[in-house]
């Protein structure tokens, strides 16, 4: 009998981290190819280092975060015709080029963009029973509307599908692979994955992937800001960089440390005058599995991140959201996080897990 074979598709470092955990559990005899973008700083290095590992069958760099920058509205409209109408295009032609060519019996990918629609058109072709499901990146991203399989232009893309005989995208959907199922409310079928602090295995690869040494002197500050993506992404920049400087006017410089998101190239806050933190193009989960940060403050305005302290340490600190203090309105992708976090914060089920985390009303909060 053939053995399953899965597609996985990393974009973030968590979405790797999680996929890790999904091969040393979920999938542990399982045949995995994994697909890691350019998206993060560091990917090539990254990208060596999981290969290196053998963690996954076969493990491949995918160059695809020049797609995602604007484009003209009728080049767009091409693209679109392209997925509906054929088995190869541009992207699953730069996607799928090394992959080995034997039929997937499943897609897994937490983003549904034009890459995933791409990859399950140029895939059904050799198995019109494949499935495309999706897994977390955070607690937060369970139950938002952005990833949604089934949208109304999926919709008419499947409707020229369906005319051609093809299979159709939005009847692909099956599985959301994430930590806490009883959280999932949307559109697939939940499957637990075990907490990776369940999995000793997977924190030795995850530390040796991303090469997590930490010394004596590192995370000396009591207050860790986590930044997010919402000052560069989306309509407007939230007020991140300002929240920061008011925090270290209340606590000090010297008593503060930025972590900076790993998608974030701007040098902002180490131009003036931050502590910026060295390992910042590292995951946050990787390096609090490597270490203790019970006596630390965590601090962020919509950092999912930052949640990992809570269900993946017996001893979790401190955790404030800050986004009330933020210019969140207007600001689309950073309104969902707000409603994510607001929703999770007020989930009966989630309290016990999350005793320690508070959506602070003023700044002063965080002194208490």
């Amino acid at each position: 009998m053939r053995r399953m074979r899965y597609l996985i598709i990393s974009n973030t470092y968590y979405q790797l981290i999680f996929a890790i955990q999904l091969k040393m559990t979920v999938l542990k005899d399982k045949h995995v190819s994994m697909l890691i973008s350019d998206h993060s700083n560091g990917a090539e290095k990254v990208f060596k280092s999981i290969n290196d590992s053998n963690c996954f069958n076969e493990s491949h760099l995918i160059c695809t975060s020049v797609f995602f920058k604007k484009k003209h509205l009728l080049n767009s409209i091409k693209k679109y015709l392209e997925i509906c109408l054929y088995a190869q295009n541009e992207y699953s032609r730069i996607i799928l080029k090394d992959v080995s060519p034997e039929p997937f019996d499943e897609i897994i990918s937490h983003n549904i963009r034009r890459d995933s629609v791409s990859v399950f058109t140029a895939l059904s072709k050799h198995n019109k029973n494949i499935i495309l499901s999706r897994y977390e990146e955070g607690i937060l991203s369970y139950n938002n509307t952005i990833q949604k399989i089934i949208t109304p232009k999926r919709r008419i893309m499947d409707f020229v599908r369906r005319i051609q005989g093809k299979p159709e995208f939005t009847k692909s959907g099956r599985y959301f692979y994430c930590f806490y199922p009883e959280l999932y409310k949307g559109e697939l079928t939940p499957v637990k994955v075990p907490l990776i602090s369940e999995t000793p295995e997977t924190i030795e690869i995850i530390k040796k992937v991303f090469n997590v040494n930490l010394g004596d002197n590192d995370y000396k500050e009591k207050y860790i800001f986590f930044t997010s993506v919402y000052d560069f992404e989306g309509e407007h920049p939230i007020g991140e960089y300002e929240l920061a400087c008011r925090i270290a006017d209340l606590v000090g410089k010297d008593n503060l440390l930025i972590k900076t998101h790993p998608r974030d190239r701007r040098t902002i806050y180490a131009d003036n005058g931050f502590r910026v933190d060295k390992n910042s193009n590292i995951p946050w989960e990787a390096i609090q599995l490597s270490g203790d940060f019970g006596d630390k403050v965590f601090l962020t305005a919509t950092s999912g991140s930052v949640l990992s302290g809570s269900f993946m340490s017996s001893n979790p600190p401190k955790t404030f959201y800050l986004y009330k203090l933020c210019d969140i309105d207007g600001n689309l992708l950073a309104e969902e996080s707000r409603k994510s976090i607001d929703e999770l914060l007020n989930n009966s089920e989630m309290q016990a897990v999350f005793s320690r985390v508070k959506a602070a009303n003023t700044i002063e909060e965080i002194l208490g």
